[in-house]
């Protein structure tokens, strides 16, 4: 998996500098770390810090696609925080495809910290795992701190809300029930809304 993201990323780099007019950004090595807890320098260090901070990457570049700005030194490394699961794959892909760089000839270093009982391995043992779950990607959401979606919506677009009967007057709720009856009057006055403002629109 790891080579055919290297493949790919070559590729990419290949492909942006072809297309490319400017003189490209040519990175020895892209060191890629998955986390940083703060910021770059200066605070309690994550994955990334400490690249930062003893390679002197003091250069600061802004990738588009990629949440923090990219980081360098005169040497040619270059640092980028890439996130874990998914969005790893989206910012670095979102790297590849910046025309700005020619990556077909940069070194890539993936760098990654983990946690073990000292009691069951020790530092520098290899694992195999038969089954691993990504708890990354998963997000918990409560609903009742959030805006209504009239709210959001109303900032781009005219918006407004229409309110159908509940049982027990209970909405965002398990036990809310909507009567078909109910729903077939609201369905009637979108309908009567729409039509109306397709004949305001012809006319």
């Amino acid at each position: 998996m790891k080579c055919w993201l290297f493949l790919s990323l070559a590729i990419l780099g290949a492909w942006s500098f072809s297309v490319g007019s400017a003189e490209p950004i040519r990175p020895k090595v892209i060191v890629v770390a998955t986390f940083e807890v703060g910021a770059d320098t200066g605070d309690v260090p994550g994955e990334f810090q400490f690249w930062v901070e003893r390679e002197k990457l003091v250069g600061s570049l802004l990738v588009p696609g990629v949440d923090r700005p990219m980081r360098y030194n005169a040497a040619g490394v270059y640092g980028v925080v890439s996130g874990t699961t998914s969005r790893a794959g989206q910012q670095l892909m979102a790297l590849g495809l910046d025309q700005r760089f020619d990556l077909s000839r940069s070194y890539w270093l993936v760098n990654g910290i983990a946690g073990v009982n000292p009691a069951v391995a020790s530092e520098g043992s290899a694992a195999w795992a038969r089954h691993v779950i990504d708890g990354d990607i998963a997000y918990e959401i409560d609903a009742r701190e959030a805006p209504h979606d009239a709210v959001v919506l109303s900032a781009c677009v005219p918006a407004t809300m229409l309110f159908v009967r509940c049982r027990e007057g209970l909405s965002h709720h398990p036990r809310e029930y909507v009567a078909t009856s109910d729903l077939a009057v609201a369905l009637r006055v979108v309908d009567d809304f729409l039509m109306n403002q397709a004949h305001v629109s012809a006319s």
